[in-house]
């Protein structure tokens, strides 16, 4: 409504109130499209959240299978050690039972080994008489055809060599018995062989120099080819097997250390085996601690070499994409591939990986080493102890 006030010219005044009839829709469109974002925004939360939860019973479906694939391998593992032990048990038993009844028998043998009562035997049950003077028949051989003891002094010759097998820490031992012949001389000393191998010469044999020696040479090619083995070992099982394992964090960090375990095993044992040989007396190894030691130390020298030229092709001949060139490609594959086993606690990333993976790449090895060669030479069986202590404690 308008009004006027009275002055000398009528001027035309502003109403108190004019109604905004397009303000009202406006806040209604404002209104409505404020809800629509917050429902699009409660959507989105909702749907993160749902998705955010799919992930996490997915993770813990999969560590609750690890952990019980984990809990059946160690209670199968389990059950074959005490099947085992209680076959180890039993043959035992048995063991003790046939060589109760060897020495029964071997008594009544020897209570039996009386010459009149042979001669009784033989007449009364199998009608053997003595032989008479018409049923002998001589005949003549020409000397030629006589079959003669060694007159050559073999006893004095072989006394000789004696001091050269002490002076190689080798045993040597004389045997004497009278002329039966070759097949009784190798079976008297099959009785008193000891080792894991043998082999004699005939008289027109003879060997080539080093021709059954394991040298120290080729003790250490073997600790470089079995970590060669064990690299290839964790490469195609973490491939194969376990590949979708390693792109979660704690999955792959569980499996990298199973591979480490599996590494340090496949160093282990192969170093307790060289130092079992080396303390056997036929062999011309000394048994060395520190041997022992330099095994994994020659391995942790080729690790420390890799991991120099691994962070220098990084170094030269990357970028933002990625790493460049034929050489520097190979060089990373072999790194990438001796390393494997330690792959899930690395963290590569353009070059870089851990410190605490980087210090056990070069400690393991060393330690899998002198521990194998300390057991070996101590002739501790791990196994062997694992076994008792579960058959005393079920006991």
């Amino acid at each position: 409504m308008a009004r006027y006030q009275y002055e000398t010219s009528p001027r035309k005044l502003e109403p108190d109130f004019i109604p905004n009839r397009t303000s009202k829709k406006s806040q209604d469109l404002q209104r409505e499209r404020e809800l629509k974002e917050k429902i699009k925004q409660e959507a989105k939360e909702r749907a993160k959240q749902k998705r955010a939860t799919v992930v996490l019973k997915k993770k813990v479906v999969v560590y609750i299978a690890l952990i019980f694939a984990m809990l059946l391998v160690v209670s199968y593992r389990n059950s074959l050690i005490t099947e085992d032990f209680n076959k180890v048990k039993s043959l035992k038993a048995e063991l003790a039972t046939l060589q109760k009844e060897n020495q029964q028998t071997q008594v009544s043998i020897e209570s039996n080994l009386n010459l009149s009562k042979i001669e009784e035997e033989a007449k009364s049950k199998l009608g053997m008489q003595k032989l008479t003077n018409d049923q002998k028949i001589y005949i003549s051989l020409p000397k030629k055809d006589y079959v003669q003891s060694s007159t050559d002094n073999t006893a004095t010759i072989l006394k000789k060599y004696q001091p050269i097998f002490s002076s190689a820490k080798m045993k040597m031992q004389y045997i004497y018995q009278k002329n039966a012949g070759l097949g009784s001389a190798i079976n008297t000393g099959l009785k008193h062989i000891e080792g894991e191998y043998l082999c004699w010469a005939d008289p027109d044999d003879f060997y080539m120099k080093d021709s059954m020696k394991i040298t120290v040479k080729y003790q250490f090619v073997y600790m470089l080819l079995m970590q060669v083995a064990a690299s290839g070992v964790a490469f195609v099982f973490g491939l194969v097997a376990f590949w979708y394992f390693l792109s979660m964090n704690i999955a792959k960090e569980i499996i990298s250390v199973i591979f480490i375990g599996v590494n340090f095993a496949m160093l282990y044992i192969p170093a307790k085996n060289f130092a079992i040989r080396d303390n056997k007396s036929y062999t011309p190894l000394k048994p060395s601690k520190l041997k022992g030691a330099m095994f994994g130390v020659l391995i942790s020298v080729v690790t420390a070499i890799l991991m120099a030229l691994f962070a220098f092709v990084w170094s030269k001949f990357s970028d933002e994409i990625g790493i460049h060139g034929v050489v520097p490609t190979i060089i990373n594959v072999i790194f990438y591939y001796w390393s494997f086993p330690y792959n899930g606690i690395m963290g590569l990333a353009n070059g870089a990986y851990t410190i605490y993976s980087g210090i056990l790449m070069l400690i393991v090895p060393i330690l899998a080493t002198y521990c194998g060669y300390i057991a070996g030479s101590k002739k501790f069986e791990f196994v062997e102890k694992i076994e008792e202590f579960m058959y005393e404690k079920e006991e």
